[in-house]
């Protein structure tokens, strides 16, 4: 009752917080100023006419600054507590992954998102914005605005029910490998478990460390490259991981003398193919990393609405597997109905209306499914290394047979959702494919070898059973515009 209380308290403090800057900031409500959908063009209008009388409006900037007083005394009264309620609230628990912002993929992921899990847990998107490295961003004023607009859309889902929260916004830093920085030891020691891991599946059998992985990159330039087309192991941030390594490499150059100067854009267009797929390989492993030290922290799966992280994230679950099958703790059937799972995709419509969107959650049907999926993912998580092939493969099946019946359940509801917007002649992306992937003992990896372990699994298997040693399997959810 008290972690309930502290809840409603946390949220409702936040909450207000950011509309009462909202209100005075732009003179009007959430609602008065924008939907989701035209949030970036209403900014851009409403920014055009603060600078034409930018003294006039010297007052009204300096909220911003006091936004982040008060987001920084916010954080320093609650901060312990609520990251220690972070880990320990809800059974079937999400994270908010792939970057801090909330755009309308994101916004999507989490309504929807949020008829399937107990909680989600939102890294504060606005944060990162008041971090030194970003004091001079050219459009820093109008993602702080956006970030407060897009939060402030999500209340109703914090306040919908005290005792299992819909949605927990957290003060979660956003990490960003530079490689200027400097990495902690223990977490680049797990970089470097996974990139070993990855080349090892992937590009040959030969690898067995992330030198070596380096080397034969280096070495056998065209048989990494030809690999990395067959497992689509290059994609460009926003583009489509489908794309044949080709016209991946041309359309990231693009995109590099677009976005970069033209000193840096020249430097990095002037890399042969492979070493230009070697550091975008590399570089789209680091998030991963994150993502999983996030992960075991929080005790949590992944909710993923950014496709590319989502398919790096199945790439790196995938290897994970199949080096537990070499260690034989894990069966190649178990990996297939792995695969099975994650390529069963639903379609469901993003745009209901609060009021629609909870009455689906409360429906008898809908719950009961809701509860089943979440004692399902619930027992995955706590499954013990000893027993993880047989509880991962009763579990999976469990769950895939819960994903059948929310498909069934989900139908009728999406055909009246469809009759809605076409009698409102309402346009655009409102659906949303949404897939569900295990990652099983995402870090138990770094205390196995490589290649078979058999004999070395089973002499530690009564230790394994005496110290009761957790996997911490996760069942994540990634999102796309259908």
């Amino acid at each position: 009752m008290e972690e309930n209380n502290f809840i409603k308290e946390y949220q409702t403090e936040y909450f207000d917080l950011l509309e009462e800057f909202f209100e005075v900031f732009t003179n009007k409500s959430v609602d008065e100023f924008s939907t989701v959908r035209d949030i970036s063009k209403n900014i851009r209008m409403f920014f055009l006419d603060l600078m034409d009388n930018i003294k006039g409006n010297k007052l009204r900037l300096q909220y911003v600054d006091m936004l982040e007083q008060k987001l920084n005394a916010f954080y320093e009264k609650h901060r312990e507590k609520v990251l220690e309620i972070a880990v320990n609230v809800g059974a079937y628990k999400l994270l908010l992954c792939g970057g801090h912002a909330i755009n309308l993929p994101q916004f999507n992921s989490i309504r929807t998102a949020s008829l399937f899990a107990d909680v989600i847990l939102i890294p504060d998107s606005i944060l990162p914005w008041f971090a030194e490295e970003k004091k001079n961003e050219k459009f820093k004023l109008a993602n702080i605005l956006k970030e407060v607009f897009s939060l402030l859309k999500l209340r109703e889902l914090a306040e919908t029910d005290y005792q299992t929260p819909q949605i927990l916004v957290i003060p979660l830093p956003e990490e960003v490998y530079e490689p200027e920085k400097e990495v902690n030891p223990v977490t680049q020691a797990k970089y470097e478990v996974l990139v070993a891991d990855f080349f090892h599946t992937f590009i040959s059998r030969e690898v067995s460390s992330y030198n070596a992985a380096i080397d034969f990159a280096e070495k056998h330039s065209e048989e990494f490259l030809e690999k990395a087309d067959q497992f689509k192991l290059f994609v460009p941030p926003g583009r489509d991981p489908g794309l044949d390594l080709k016209t991946a490499i041309k359309k990231f150059k693009e995109d590099i003398r677009e976005k970069r100067n033209k000193v840096e854009a020249d430097t990095i267009c002037a890399m042969s193919d492979q070493q230009l797929v070697l550091e975008g390989v590399l570089e789209s492993l680091w998030p991963q990393i994150y993502m999983l030290e996030n992960l075991d922290r929080f005790q949590c799966a992944p909710l993923l609405p950014v496709e590319t992280q989502a398919h790096y994230s199945w790439l790196c679950n995938y290897a994970n597997m199949e080096k537990l099958v070499d260690s034989a703790v894990l069966s190649s059937e178990t990996i297939a109905f792995a695969q099975t799972l994650n390529n069963h995709k639903f379609i469901t419509g993003v745009e209901y209306s609060m009021e629609s969107l909870l009455e689906i959650k409360k429906s008898s049907a809908f719950s009961k499914l809701k509860e089943k999926l979440i004692m399902a993912s619930g027992r995955l998580h706590r499954s013990k290394f000893f027993e993880l092939n047989k509880v991962s493969a009763d579990n999976l099946a469990e769950i895939y047979e819960t994903l059948l019946a929310f498909d069934k359940e989900l139908k009728p509801i999406n055909e009246k959702f469809r009759m809605n917007l076409t009698e409102k002649k309402i346009k655009g992306p409102e659906e949303l494919e949404i897939s569900f992937s295990t990652g099983i003992a995402p870090f138990i990896l770094n205390r196995l070898p490589f290649g078979p372990a058999k004999k070395l699994f089973l002499i530690k298997k009564d230790e394994l059973r005496e110290k009761q040693i957790p996997a911490r399997s996760f069942l994540g959810i990634s999102t796309r515009s259908a």
